[in-house]
């Protein structure tokens, strides 16, 4: 029977090309879990070859418990190098921390890229906004 996976470890240029710094849970090592469905803003078709793409963005399909072992800082899985030019950091850096703040070469809204589908804005952020905000 295959592993069931419902997150997945990436890398900040990967958080930040989707904009997820802020509010996603933020690993020991600097890297972020995100859920699959983010994911899928970058392959729409990520479930049918879900190997293939976290090869291209760097990151790791992980379980429930593997989820919660690289939150609490139990384990620190190290990510594999992308494949994808956009999301490739140089692993003779500090492990992702410099890149955190924007360093990376493209994102959503420097322009358009052909390669990723567009945007729903059914995705508000009213919807998981923290503190009340609106």
């Amino acid at each position: 029977m295959a592993q069931r996976f419902i997150y997945v470890k990436i890398n900040p240029a990967v958080s930040a090309f989707l904009g997820q710094t802020h509010w996603r849970a933020r690993t020991a090592d600097g890297n972020y879990i995100a859920f699959i469905h983010d994911i899928k803003r970058i392959d729409r078709d990520f479930l049918a070859h879900p190997e293939e793409t976290a090869s291209a963005i760097g990151a790791l399909l992980l379980n429930s418990a593997e989820a919660k072992e690289e939150q609490d800082g139990t384990s620190s899985r190290p990510l594999p190098a992308a494949t994808d030019p956009r999301f490739y950091i140089d692993p003779s850096g500090t492990g992702g921390s410099e890149e955190e703040d924007g360093a990376v070469a493209e994102s959503p809204e420097d322009g358009t890229d052909a390669d990723v589908p567009a945007q729903e804005e059914t995705d508000t952020e009213d919807e998981g906004t923290e503190g009340g905000m609106e």
